[in-house]
């Protein structure tokens, strides 16, 4: 799907996804034995000059394709992901565009609504959208030189691309219309699905596709059910849920996973399994049957 039209500021690509995590190097341990994620860079940032306060962490970079996944841990200082880290737990965070321009597209993005709660001038800064969704996106100033990590390992199953960022929302019409004012996000597909046949309970959702480059954004609405999305919107609230990887043998490959501890908790054989990874982390990964 192409965009109708362009907007003052249109990500092409989603750079980067981040996820926060309460121990750095035991989810790139474990993520690594899984999925090959490899190799990593690991660094200690240290941002107390900037902001005039205590302000440490830890962060970890691989790439999955040309997306990087960074996973980020609170080390020391009353910092805003520690605070999230407590209230929410581990998991997705955000997603990073990169642009020329940053300190110009996130004063335009204010001017429309969006909140910055932390940022450091023509370096980065994170955001709210001030309407639904509730996703953090990151604004990144482009620079030079940026160069991705291809793994190197050699493991069963290997994902080479993110295929899917699945966002849990309380209404997909309104997150839609603000994406699509804000980030120039269309057009939109939307699908009503109903597994009740499949599940043998009453499972209907409401679901809405859009394309950022290659890599597909999914929001899912909980309608009727007693669903496990429903569940976890009422648990976590509204924002970043899992990320997806197809494989050529999903059945195959979701028993490999289950014999290394990860856990199936929602899946129709042979289309799709939803799983936790059974270590740390805190991220919900789906599995897709490969089709042609």
């Amino acid at each position: 799907m192409k965009s109708r039209e362009i907007h003052k500021f249109q990500p092409r690509t989603v750079d980067q996804i981040g996820i926060l995590v309460k121990d750095v190097d035991k989810v790139a341990e474990s993520w690594t034995q899984l999925f090959g994620m490899d190799p990593w860079r690991f660094i200690d940032v240290d941002h107390t000059a900037e902001l005039g306060k205590l302000y440490k962490l830890r962060l970890a970079f691989t790439n999955i394709g040309p997306v990087q996944i960074e996973l980020i841990q609170p080390v020391e200082g009353e910092i805003w992901q520690a605070e999230y880290l407590d209230k929410v737990g581990e998991g997705l965070h955000h997603i990073n565009f990169r642009v020329d321009d940053m300190d110009k597209e996130v004063s335009n993005l204010v001017a429309q609504g969006a909140e910055v709660f932390y940022t450091i001038p023509d370096r980065f800064a994170y955001l709210n959208t001030g309407g639904p969704g509730g996703v953090v996106f990151e604004i990144v100033q482009k620079r030079n030189g940026v160069t991705y990590m291809e793994s190197q390992g050699t493991h069963k199953f290997q994902p080479k691309t993110v295929d899917q960022i699945g966002i849990l929302v309380k209404d997909i019409d309104k997150v839609v219309e603000s994406w699509s004012q804000l980030f120039g996000m269309d057009p939109w597909r939307f699908i009503d699905v109903d597994h009740s046949a499949e599940l043998g309970k009453l499972y209907k959702l409401r679901l809405a596709h859009t394309y950022i480059g290659p890599l597909d954004i999914e929001l899912i609405q909980p309608v009727a059910g007693e669903t496990w999305q429903a569940e976890y919107l009422e648990k976590v609230g509204e924002g970043l849920h899992h990320i997806k990887f197809s494989a050529d043998d999903m059945d195959k490959e979701v028993s490999s996973l289950v014999t290394q501890g990860a856990r199936v908790f929602y899946t129709i054989p042979g289309r799709f399994a939803y799983l936790n990874t059974g270590g740390p982390g805190g991220v919900v990964f789906e599995i897709v049957q490969k089709r042609n």
